[in-house]
């Protein structure tokens, strides 16, 4: 298998290997951010079986906080420290760290001053380290076993505090520090460290820090911030580095004298924990072993200190890598004595070493002592499995995750051919009679987002990438912003770039809401017809600039009904030569419909709504549910009534497009009257709708009929009557505000589960027991995963088209994937010790309610004027 990297990508996201299982972690939401009308807020307490709120603070405000001394990738791991909150694309979730044993952290602002939030095991809040405002420094550092915290002032102090007592511990002299490097933070249940002008600090984690001499003879040498402590906290690694870029890195235990891992002076590489391709340095959990990069000319190599015995070993030698490895990186240690690694080739390949690795495979080195080091080759890309590895790998990575328990290596990339995939292999090596590089998913149109990765299951989000959403020449269309699907936007359209331009002709400048229809209309100038270029700005109710776009409105380029330019979708058009190409009101001069294009959406059949009369449009049943679904659409209000003519039969996903075809039936046209009729897995009938497809009756893109929305017209008398130039230049342009930004549709997203089923324990969709798969409607944004639960339960935020959400529950024990409620939008939900889900939702935005979700059903606990989040 070959994977090759999407140039700019975000690249391999570094890993950290741990033998120790995943702790059991729960996240109760007992306690829930109350923000009002007004703007205050409040945390208040949840009693769920009363659905009784209490408030237990007043005057809280959510302040960005960071977690330093952790890889970006570990907050997939529930039995280490992660940071939480900062790759939802719904931008719902609140950045905070989340504690291997239960609980999480926010900085918040309170009382006039700057604080820890403490969201207990048990849901509690507890306010921690209070200090005047401004004063505590963002960047915090867990202790690996969760049990305290180290964080910072801007007046150069250094505070700890145990968890489960909040016993706050003052470790800097009384004047504080100058240089204070907030990164270099590290606690541990043995130590405490930091850096402060160059200069090692450390001391008990509830004592006096101390300096501690590195590399006195050099008087030059400075520490650098980032320190790369050992999983289980008993020691460090520090880089002393001097004018010249040279240095030394020194292993410096809790208590007693540091050590020189290294006597000569060379170019070392720091952890780097946020850098894709690291990290650089780590210490084994014993403190017996450090593994680190040096630089050799223009290579990278690796190398291991064995510190009880003094040996050191050369790990990317020539006898084992002859040739074609010259950078390495993602240094972790799985066990003791098993070091886990990535090598490979960047100048054969051409790939940015500070970006991706190209030509590469993963190792381990078992460094027993007495014996010599033995290497595998655990990917076995190049087919060897034992050195030396004189055959070029050809695994690219762009993105890679571990899961819980360490037992599997996720990675996305792409084949020669540029065919996507997601593929794993365990971190023991497998079968060694076997590859252990097994496919995933296969045909993702994108990267795929890792929503939550648990034991023996791993869910992500990926979409089926489609074309661009316009007609026209990518290079004559320009887009830039994203309103993000706000309700009530002002929209202006004109012939002019800046929006303040007062010599621009304006076509249209009003506020619209979602869903909306607007004329970009000529006459508004008293124009003839739109000028060559149409210029789209978008603002919100402040006034702020959201998005700006440019299209073509000369046609010189191509208009098609259709088309979306960013937050518009093109509906209808009136030529300077002619009345309309599809008015949206009746079919004018094209004969009837031939064809209809749909989307299939479950819904109610009050949902959304059409321009048809109420009396031209019946609907009857229930709402369909989400899952694969019968569709037969025919002329007759009885599905398999002997007469009928059938345009449509077979099955479908939520999302999927279906196709009405007259010649289905050996027609030319369809009847006056289509029937869409949708059939559950038993074949019981769930819903009927019928409406008008006689031409006396609008028919208008983006309508709904039930569970349907109107995609495409094709008529009798044309293959092509979506050409909004078909009567010459436009008079008119007929758009939606749809809220979009500026990204192509895509066929999508989908959110799938994939369980523990391949050989070897691999992960792998082996049929339909592996993977189960949730349809939403293109142009949906799936976030990121927003709560979970140890019972193997998960909640994720859905974005919809014309700005709604919807709150979606995924078993991954079993793999089924269910929508639990939908509304204009949400706040992030948490599950409540019992695995009920609570959450807040808003149909207008004005009014919220707090809901908690069991199997029966929906429970309003709350209203307000404002949201509600739950706090995990």
């Amino acid at each position: 298998m070959r994977i090759l990297p999407r140039h700019h990508a975000l690249a391999l996201l570094s890993i950290s290997l741990s033998a120790a299982p995943a702790a059991a972690w729960q996240r109760p939401p007992s306690s829930v951010l109350h923000t009002r009308a007004d703007g205050s807020s409040s945390v208040c307490v949840l009693d769920e079986p009363g659905g009784r709120l209490t408030t237990a603070l007043d005057d809280v405000t959510l302040m960005p906080i960071e977690l330093v001394g952790y890889a970006l990738k570990d907050r997939w791991r529930v039995n280490a420290p992660a940071l939480m909150g900062l790759e939802d694309g719904l931008g719902t979730l609140r950045a905070h760290v989340r504690i291997p044993n239960g609980g999480s952290l926010y900085r918040v602002h309170h009382a006039g001053a700057t604080a820890i939030l403490h969201i207990t095991p048990g849901g509690l809040p507890a306010l921690l380290l209070s200090t005047p405002l401004d004063e505590l420094q963002p960047a915090l550092h867990v202790a690996p076993d969760g049990s305290s915290f180290a964080a910072s002032t801007s007046a150069g102090h250094v505070y700890t505090v145990q968890l489960a007592t909040g016993q706050v511990h003052r470790a800097t002299p009384d004047t504080g520090l100058s240089g204070l490097a907030a990164s270099s933070l590290r606690v541990s249940s043995d130590a405490l460290w930091f850096v402060a002008d160059g200069v090692l600090w450390r001391g008990a984690p509830q004592g006096q820090a101390h300096p501690v001499p590195l590399d006195e003879e050099h008087e030059d040498a400075s520490v650098e911030a980032e320190l790369a402590l050992a999983p289980g906290g008993g020691a460090l690694a520090a880089i002393t580095r001097r004018p010249d870029g040279k240095g030394r890195i020194h292993l410096v235990p809790a208590t007693g004298s540091a050590l020189v891992v290294e006597d000569s002076a060379q170019v070392y590489s720091a952890p780097h924990y946020d850098h894709p391709l690291g990290p650089f340095l780590a210490v084994s959990n014993d403190a017996v072993l450090v593994a680190y990069r040096r630089e050799q000319g223009n290579q990278h190599e690796l190398y291991v200190q064995r510190m009880d015995n003094g040996e050191r070993e050369h790990l990317t030698t020539g006898a084992l890598f002859p040739a074609y490895v010259d950078n390495v990186g993602v240094f972790a240690f799985a066990s003791a004595r098993r070091l886990c690694f990535f090598g490979g080739d960047n100048h054969v390949s051409g790939v940015d070493p500070n970006v991706e690795f190209g030509n590469a495979d993963m190792y381990v080195a078992e460094l027993l002592a007495g014996q010599d080091p033995v290497v595998r080759n655990v990917t076995r890309t190049n087919g060897q499995s034992e050195p030396p590895f004189d055959v070029v790998p050809d695994l690219w990575l762009e993105r890679v995750w571990v899961d819980a328990a360490a037992e599997h290596i996720l990675f996305y990339g792409r084949e020669e051919g540029g065919a996507p995939r997601l593929a794993s292999f365990r971190t023991d090596g497998g079968h060694p009679s076997e590859p252990n590089l097994a496919p995933l998913l296969s045909g993702l149109g994108g990267c795929p987002t890792v929503l939550a990765l648990g034991e023996g299951a791993v869910l992500l989000a990926h979409r089926q990438e489609a074309d661009p959403p316009f007609s026209q020449e990518a290079d004559r269309v320009e887009c830039e912003g994203d309103p993000a699907g706000l309700p009530v936007v002002r929209l202006r359209a004109s012939d002019k770039a800046s929006p303040s331009d007062d010599s621009a002709k304006v076509w249209f400048d009003g506020l619209v809401e979602l869903g909306a229809l607007v004329d970009f209309d000529a006459a508004a100038e008293g124009e003839s017809r739109l000028k060559s270029d149409t210029w789209v700005h978008v603002f919100d109710l402040a006034d702020n600039l959201l998005q700006t776009v440019k299209l073509h409105t000369s046609c010189s380029q191509p208009l098609q009904l259709g088309d979306r330019f960013g937050p518009v979708r093109l509906i209808a058009a009136v030529g300077e030569d002619a009345q309309a190409a599809f008015a949206g009101d009746e079919c004018q001069g094209y004969g009837d419909p031939r064809i209809l294009r749909l989307d299939y959406h479950p819904a109610t059949c009050d949902a959304g709504s059409h321009s048809q009369d109420e009396s031209d449009v019946t609907c009857s049943g229930s709402m369909p549910g989400h899952g694969p679904v019968h569709l037969r659409a025919t002329n007759q209000a009885e599905a398999f009534a002997g007469s009928a003519r059938v345009w449509f039969d077979g099955d479908a996903l939520p999302g999927a497009q279906i196709t009405l075809d007259a010649d289905n039936a050996d027609r030319d046209k369809l009847d006056n009257e289509t029937w869409l009729h949708v059939f559950g897995p038993g074949g019981h009938l769930l819903q009927s709708t019928g409406f008008d497809t006689s031409c006396s009756a609008p028919l208008v893109l983006d309508d709904r009929f039930g569970s349907f929305v109107l995609r495409e017209v094709v008529f009798e008398d044309t293959s092509d009557p979506g050409d909004a130039c078909a009567d010459g230049k436009p008079v008119v342009l007929t758009m939606r505000y749809v809220g979009e930004g500026c990204a192509p549709l895509h066929f999508g997203p989908e959110l799938c589960v994939a369980r523990d089923t391949g050989p070897g324990g691999a992960l792998a969709a082996a049929g339909a027991t592996a993977t189960t798969t949730l349809h939403f409607p293109r142009q949906a944004r799936v976030g990121g995963s927003v709560a979970d639960h140890p019972s193997g339960q998960a909640a994720f935020l859905v974005r919809r088209a014309a700005g709604r959400e919807t709150l979606v529950r995924v078993h991954a024990s079993s793999g089924r994937a269910e929508e639990v409620d939908e509304a204009l939008r949400f706040t992030r939900p948490g599950f409540s010790s019992t695995g009920a889900l609570v959450y807040a939702r808003s149909e207008d935005g004005l009014t919220w309610e707090l809901c908690l979700s069991r199997a029966a059903g929906v429970r309003v606990l709350a209203t307000s004027d404002g949201p509600f989040e739950v706090l995990d």
